[in-house]
């Protein structure tokens, strides 16, 4: 996958890669949904580029991944969550919502 053919989707940075990495070693990948954001589509693009970035070895520490959902809707975080989960196989090892505030962090290891 190229990222010159996913160029536009890319521009609109549904899913980053922070460079950050957790306490196993892991890198950080994290997803700020907004409100105006509902093409599971391109984030599944977005984040199966952003996947094959990283080296074999970095994989196989796994992910961190963090959904902040603070401009999104809840049925649209629970729906991101539950995508992760069949697609890349995560595991939701922490939720914490406050008021406005969602946050899910989870673990995967490719």
């Amino acid at each position: 996958m190229e990222a010159s053919s996913l160029l536009p989707i890319l521009k609109k940075k549904l899913a980053f890669l922070s460079g950050g990495k957790d306490r196993r070693s892991g890198l950080i990948l994290t997803i700020p949904l907004n409100s105006d954001q509902t093409s599971m589509e391109e984030l599944s693009a977005t984040l199966d580029y952003l996947l094959s970035i990283p080296s074999d070895k970095c994989k196989a520490r796994g992910f961190t991944v963090i959904v902040d959902g603070r401009r999104s809707q809840w049925n649209i975080v629970k729906t991101v969550v539950l995508m992760l989960q069949v697609e890349i196989a995560v595991t939701v090892s922490q939720g914490l919502m406050c008021g406005s505030v969602c946050w899910c962090l989870m673990t995967s290891v490719c």
